[in-house]
């Protein structure tokens, strides 16, 4: 199966969210604007067929710390590895775009 992977939007964080039944409907656009406004942050979205299912969300807490916050994997796609190629998408990028200025 090919999954495509991008930067996204909190619009498909919660569309992806929906479709995980362990989530219960908690997370909110507001509270994910609170928590991600005035930082440096990074949205990744995994889709197949141009449907969002899957997602990792992280920000910078510190010139040298970047939290890998949350993440979720629709069910119907899950060990297939996606959630690994967002994480390592992740590290690379917080490596690249935090970490790596201050050297």
């Amino acid at each position: 199966m090919k999954f495509d992977f991008r930067l996204g939007t909190i619009d498909e964080v919660l569309e992806v969210d929906a479709q995980i039944p362990e989530f219960d409907g908690r997370t909110t656009a507001s509270k994910l604007m609170a928590k991600l406004t005035g930082k440096t942050h990074l949205i990744l979205i995994a889709s197949h067929n141009e449907k969002p299912m899957a997602y990792k969300i992280g920000y910078e807490i510190s010139n040298t710390e970047f939290y890998s916050w949350l993440g979720g994997v629709d069910p119907n796609y899950r060990k297939q590895g996606v959630a690994t190629k967002l994480r390592e998408q992740q590290e690379l990028w917080a490596l690249i775009t935090v970490i790596v200025p201050l050297v």
